[in-house]
């Protein structure tokens, strides 16, 4: 089995991220649906993790246009219909794919924790020993140019990203994230809403902090202090931001971790496909975080029912495109000639 985490910087606060999660979730079904390819709803339902009211949902994903040519030509079209089961509640979920074709001998999961500020902690999600020496951490930067390809859309890139809304972005600056660290992140609210967001995510998960893990949780990311002046912040004009013009204060910053566990039992394609997962989780991973930080202006002044209202009319269209009529396939990869991992 193979298992990784990826640690993803995005420039929002908690409790945005949060909304434009739930956005992105049901708007990137959309996106991705038609002609009998995408994503089809199959539940959507209230869930509850110790005292934290979340959702329990099941899409079936039809990907085959997505698949590179080189795994296409290891597996039979029927293989490209996977089955999504996510359960989430505040900034934690969890998420795992199976491969109706390949049943029991394919399985991935993503555990996901979210937390405020330039998170350092080494073992989030508390792996037992034996897995977290066997995890290595591949660092996400949506600063990275991406490639301009068949897929590129300057509507989803960061490095030219600008909202009109919190006057953030864009991140052109590799790293960005790291001039935020030891630094005031807001208000005296906001300090302390975070505060308690940690402690119940600590109470929540029945975890204590490592050793190794004392100074990131006593200190910075979540030792906040009131908002200061331009002047003193000391931050590029592109990574400050301010809904209050006279108040400005640094850019909010919110750290996924983000780990994965990939099972893939082939004899002969084992490693081959594991070492795959890495990239492509890292692709897949990287563009929701895009569309997350992206589509923050379609989204900031929405609260949770308003994303639930609009999600609603979005899902109705994902799962009509998606189960209908199969046409030619027009696959994204075409004229792309990499082949499979070593």
């Amino acid at each position: 089995m193979k298992i990784f985490e990826l640690r993803i910087f995005t420039p929002l606060s908690l409790e945005e991220f949060l909304r434009g999660d739930e956005y992105m979730f049901h708007k990137g079904a959309k996106e991705m649906s038609h002609d009998g390819q995408g994503v089809e709803w199959l539940l959507d339902e209230p869930w509850e993790r110790d005292g934290s009211v979340g959702k329990h949902t099941m899409r079936r994903m039809y990907i085959e246009e997505r698949v590179p040519k080189w795994v296409r030509k290891l597996f039979p079209p029927e293989a490209w219909i996977i089955e999504e089961e996510s359960f989430s509640a505040g900034p934690y979920s969890k998420t795992t794919y199976k491969d109706l074709y390949m049943k029991d001998d394919f399985l991935l999961s993503c555990e996901t924790i979210r937390v405020a500020g330039v998170s350092t902690l080494t073992n989030p999600l508390n792996l037992p020993p034996n897995e977290i020496k066997n995890c290595p951490v591949h660092v996400i930067d949506l600063s990275q140019p991406p490639p301009k390809g068949k897929e590129y859309d300057v509507g989803l890139d960061p490095t030219r990203w600008k909202s009109e809304k919190t006057n953030r972005g864009p991140l052109t600056q590799p790293g960005w994230w790291k001039a935020f660290h030891n630094r005031p992140h807001g208000t005296a609210a906001e300090e302390e809403q975070r505060r308690q967001e940690f402690d119940k995510m600590q109470k929540q998960f029945g975890k204590k902090p490592l050793p190794d893990e004392t100074d990131a949780i006593t200190k910075a990311p979540f030792a906040f202090s009131h908002p200061i002046s331009d002047t003193e912040c000391g931050l590029p004009e592109h990574l400050r931001y301010s809904t209050n013009k006279e108040q400005p204060y640094p850019m909010p910053v919110v750290t996924a971790h983000k780990v994965i566990k990939f099972h893939f039992k082939w004899w002969g394609l084992q490693t081959i496909m594991e070492n795959y997962s890495v990239s492509l989780c890292q692709k897949i991973y990287t563009g929701t975080h895009k569309q997350i930080t992206c589509w923050l202006d379609e989204y900031f002044d929405l609260d949770f029912t308003g994303i639930a209202q609009a999600a609603e009319e979005m899902d109705a269209a994902a799962t009509a495109a998606a189960t209908a009529e199969k046409k030619e396939i027009k696959y994204l990869d075409d004229g792309d000639e990499s082949e499979a991992p070593k």
